[in-house]
């Protein structure tokens, strides 16, 4: 078998070789195909731990910025500022821009997942 095949070769390799697998299959060939998976499977977990890390990092960062933005719009609306779209006053504009960064999916979702944690621990 190529070692040089990448993921998606490998699992579809690792698909077909158990298909025609039978009794007499040399356990040769069975030790090598599982030792190449579970050596890919290891470079995967790692690599998904490093983006898990990433990613917990980049929320947390969002998170402080999620909390800025909410004490800025907190500031702004308790001085009587509304928030309008494209507006003249800059405060105005820059209130409903606020409200929109705080309701994306990706920041929503991560600001929902921290206040879904406080409430549980």
């Amino acid at each position: 078998m190529n070692e040089a095949k990448n993921h998606k070769e490998l699992v579809a390799a690792g698909h077909e070789f158990a298909r025609l697998m039978s009794s007499d299959t040399p356990i040769i060939d069975m030790a090598k195909m599982a030792t190449q998976l579970a050596e890919r499977l290891d470079c995967t977990t790692v690599a998904l731990r490093e983006k898990t890390k990433q990613c917990d990092t980049l929320a947390a960062d969002n998170m402080a910025h999620a909390d800025i933005i909410c004490r800025l719009a907190w500031q702004y609306s308790a001085s009587g500022i509304r928030p309008v779209k494209n507006y003249l006053n800059p405060a105005s504009a820059l209130l409903f821009d606020e409200l929109e960064v705080l309701r994306q999916p990706a920041t929503a979702a991560v600001i929902d997942g921290v206040k879904f944690r406080e409430v549980q621990s």
